[in-house]
């Protein structure tokens, strides 16, 4: 059971990062090629320091992405697999953060160019608030909701089947 229960969850681990990575890391590879762009010299000195900033948050969040990787490949065999698991999750969460500003700063950046500093930074501001909506305040309040509501965990039998409780009785079948 705890064998197979790992694997659920290292399984989760690797579909999640699947996720994040690609889009991680093409906006880092826009954010290396955009000094390379002509049009790269006509940024205002708050417009390269917000390039800087996106570029080292998008950096950052892509480093976390990898770490567990990183991680896993050279501490072969990883003997503490719940440890790992721990480890991981928390990388991933850690690079959900400078991801979270990295996108608010690009809007910010590509919205500056293309129109006024207000719409910027009203852009900006509705892709923060979209990011802390989605990835942030709904999962945290959706997952204290669970634990407040959810009671205990779910007695399971020694083959790994969930166990049942007849209302009528209480006795497990």
């Amino acid at each position: 059971m705890a064998d197979s229960s790992h694997s659920v969850d290292l399984g989760e681990l690797l579909e999640e990062t699947r996720i994040l990575l690609p889009g991680c890391e093409i906006l880092v590879a826009f954010l290396i090629s955009l000094p390379f762009s002509s049009r790269f010299e006509s940024l205002s000195n708050v417009q390269r320091i917000v390039y800087l900033l996106t570029f080292a948050n998008a950096l950052a969040g892509l480093v976390c992405f990898l770490t567990p990787a990183a991680y896993h490949r050279l501490a072969r065999p990883i003997h503490d697999r719940t440890r790992f698991k721990v480890f991981a999750n928390r990388f991933l969460i850690a690079g959900v953060i400078p991801l979270s500003f990295s996108l608010t700063l690009a809007t910010f950046l590509v919205t500056s160019l293309a129109f006024s500093w207000l719409v910027a930074v009203i852009a900006a501001s509705v892709a923060a608030f979209a990011i802390a909506l989605c990835w942030w305040l709904i999962p945290l309040v959706r997952a204290h909701d669970r634990t407040a509501i959810k009671g205990p965990e779910p007695e399971t039998e020694e083959d790994g089947t969930a166990a049942t409780v007849t209302p009528a009785h209480g006795a497990r079948s």
